[in-house]
């Protein structure tokens, strides 16, 4: 984070969709928080600084999201570079099983990041489940191969323990057709 600095790597937070709602029809959805210096201005009395660029880079800091736009982020990581559309439903189909209705993919970010950079993050994610000394080991299956990031998060005073503990990602490696997060509050 520090290397690419907070103007790049804050605006590609909120390429991920980051910041924003998703789009999706939700009474409550909130859009989250990718701060700027305003907002640091007045929250936090300065602007933002290398160590902020450093917290929210690994998932801490001021940076919020909701678990449906770390999913829709994985699905930009998973395919290339490309943000989806999110849509509620696949498809509709007749009493006979017809599909009367089906939604056309669409992109509602193009990343702009680098193919290289994107390939990078994806061998990541998929050593994190597959490889030995990944975090996310358990979470591998036998017959496809995923990709994903675990986190953890604790919040409130110390003396309630409150913890999070996520997991994210996309499957096949090869072919992604799915993508995921999952939230564990306790």
């Amino acid at each position: 984070g520090i290397d690419v600095g907070p103007s790049a790597f804050l605006n590609l937070a909120r390429s991920l969709g980051f910041g924003e709602r998703t789009g999706l029809p939700l009474i409550g959805e909130t859009p989250g928080l990718v701060p700027n210096d305003e907002w640091m201005l007045r929250y936090e009395k300065r602007r933002i600084l290398d160590g902020d660029t450093a917290n929210m880079s690994i998932g801490q800091g001021s940076l919020l999201a909701t678990p449906l736009q770390v999913a829709q982020a994985m699905a930009g990581i998973a395919n290339g570079g490309a943000l989806p559309k999110l849509h509620l439903i696949r498809q509709v189909q007749d009493t006979r099983g017809r599909v009367v209705q089906a939604p056309i993919p669409e992109r509602r970010n193009w990343l702009g990041v680098d193919p290289h950079a994107v390939e990078v993050v994806r061998k990541g994610m998929s050593d994190v489940v597959n490889e030995g000394g990944g975090t996310g080991r358990s979470a591998a299956l036998s017959y496809t191969k995923l990709c994903g990031k675990t986190g953890t998060a604790q919040w409130g005073p110390q003396s309630k323990n409150q913890r999070l503990a996520w997991f994210a990602g996309f499957l096949p490696d090869d072919n992604p057709r799915y993508s995921f997060a999952v939230l564990y509050e306790g």
